[in-house]
């Protein structure tokens, strides 16, 4: 006998069910269920009972136990997850699709319906809780690798190794993906033209920032999608580029995109990857109980460019988020940070009350308008 309360026999209907509401009835075990699965499963039936009853005071559709829908095992995942982990939600389905079954009725839970519901709700679950634990990456963190990089392979006598050209490209993608509030996947698939040094203090990026998965076909819109432009105080970054595509290029490393090197298959978590050859070169490490992930480097952009004055509206467009939105104030920019240095040597162009580096950028700007693609390369 099945432990459903209220229920005896193993092909008992809905409408019985309702006779017998309010029963508590455990007579005994199916061979097959251990005494622990059996007492786990009466506490998410309680659990799925008295959401049902919850449903009928708030005056919704009349629902019991029995008669669920696929829309209703959604709404009550939608009920669970403020307290549950939506990834360790799969006994409380099994409890209602046991039942159903021992009852001889269809596995209501198992509905694509329900699995669409869970599979959404275990991604805005991560979600909130990687932006709970992320913090920006500093503007500091930035200025030592850029640093770092130069000093180790600026100067280099002898042709960088190729495990030293896949640590020096990832360092090249985390700044270019900092500098310009980039999505990590952008940067992973920008190919090889849309990255170009025009002059020793300015790098064009021409972005096409994928909305969902790599092979997507939609994309963002317009912010992100004009090249932008990554003012520098001076040429490390630039000679950093040279020297990069210089070794790439000599060694045959032919590639489908700007960071890939000869026969590199990017996967989805390429960028991750390069993002933590980057940070040992570093040697920097997140606060306690926090971490730094890709999504670290458009907190810091956003954070960073906020401090040093730039408007709002420039942040967004550097960055591709929707002009005019609260995304960028409500989610990227931590209030409890304060300005330092290296944010300035970063974004002090972006700020207008900077007369003399605001006016270079807008030079710099219409010069490149002005002469297009030439002295790029």
């Amino acid at each position: 006998m099945a432990p459903w309360a209220g229920v005896v026999g193993r092909r008992l209907r809905p409408q019985v069910y309702s006779l017998l509401h309010g029963a508590t009835v455990f007579r005994g075990l199916l061979s097959s269920r251990a005494p622990s699965t059996t007492a786990t499963y009466a506490a998410h039936w309680r659990r799925w009972e008295r959401f049902c009853a919850l449903r009928n005071r708030a005056g919704a559709r009349p629902l019991t136990p029995w008669t669920a829908t696929p829309e209703d095992v959604a709404d009550y995942l939608v009920h669970l997850s403020p307290h549950v982990q939506i990834r360790t939600v799969q006994p409380y389905l099994s409890c209602i699709n046991s039942a159903y079954l021992d009852c001889g009725l269809a596995a209501v839970a198992n509905h694509r319906r329900v699995k669409q519901m869970r599979t959404y709700l275990e991604r805005v679950q991560q979600s909130r809780e990687e932006t709970e634990h992320i913090v920006p990456v500093s503007a500091k963190a930035m200025r030592g690798l850029l640093d770092n990089a130069y000093r180790r392979f600026a100067n280099r006598a002898t042709p960088l190794s190729l495990g030293e050209l896949r640590v020096l490209r990832g360092a090249l993608a985390v700044l270019v993906c900092y500098l310009s509030g980039s999505r990590p996947l952008a940067i992973q698939r920008l190919e090889p033209n849309n990255l170009r040094v025009v002059s020793s203090k300015l790098v064009v990026l021409t972005r096409t920032e994928s909305k969902t998965a790599p092979n997507s076909t939609q994309f963002r819109d317009a912010p992100g999608r004009r090249p932008v432009l990554l003012h520098l105080k001076d040429n490390k970054l630039t000679d950093l580029l040279h020297i990069f595509r210089a070794r790439r290029d000599s060694g045959g490393h032919s590639s489908r995109f700007y960071f890939s090197l000869h026969l590199e298959d990017l996967k989805g978590g390429a960028f991750t990857l390069w993002f933590a050859a980057a940070f040992e070169l570093l040697g920097e490490h997140p606060p306690a109980g926090s971490k730094y992930t890709p999504k670290s480097l458009r907190h810091g952009m956003a954070t960073a460019a906020y401090l040093a004055g730039a408007p709002m509206l420039s942040i967004q467009s550097l960055g591709g988020w929707s002009l005019g939105a609260d995304t960028v104030s409500r989610v990227y920019i931590r209030a409890d940070y304060v300005l330092e240095p290296d944010m300035l040597y970063f974004f002090s162009h972006l700020n207008p009350q900077n007369t003399q580096d605001y006016t270079a950028a807008a030079a710099a700007a219409r010069a490149f308008a002005g002469r297009g693609t030439a002295g790029s390369f």
